[in-house]
């Protein structure tokens, strides 16, 4: 549980007479070949922005929902490509003027993604 932005993501388990433990899973995005790890609190976060985006201007919207929902639910990485990455930029962008500030994890990926050079499927 030393990672840097675990979150508690999964029901107690009972242990033998210590008390409960608990299951840490982290979701993988991956950009432009480096993998960022997010809390299942962030993935969430950009899963519900990216829900709220308007189809019209960022049709790469759905496909994208549709890996962090399989990621929130497998564990499995979300990879981007270009558009996917610009409709991801913009959904943390619109967390950011939201509450005013990022987690550090949103923080690093929204670095990243200003600097990627991503392609497409």
């Amino acid at each position: 549980m030393s990672e840097r932005g675990a979150t508690l993501d999964a029901a107690p388990v009972a242990t033998a007479g210590r008390g409960l433990a608990f299951q840490v899973r982290l979701n993988l995005l991956e950009i432009a070949g480096s993998q960022h790890r997010l809390s299942a609190s962030s993935t969430q976060a950009l899963l519900g922005e990216v829900n709220r985006l308007p189809r019209a201007f960022y049709p790469a919207a759905d496909e994208l929902a549709k890996q962090i929902e399989r990621t929130l639910g497998d564990g499995s990485n979300v990879r981007l490509y270009d558009e996917q990455g610009r409709t991801l930029l913009v959904a943390i962008e619109r967390i950011r003027l939201r509450s005013g500030r990022l987690p550090a994890e949103l923080s690093a990926v929204r670095t990243a993604l200003h600097g990627a050079s991503l392609t497409a499927p």
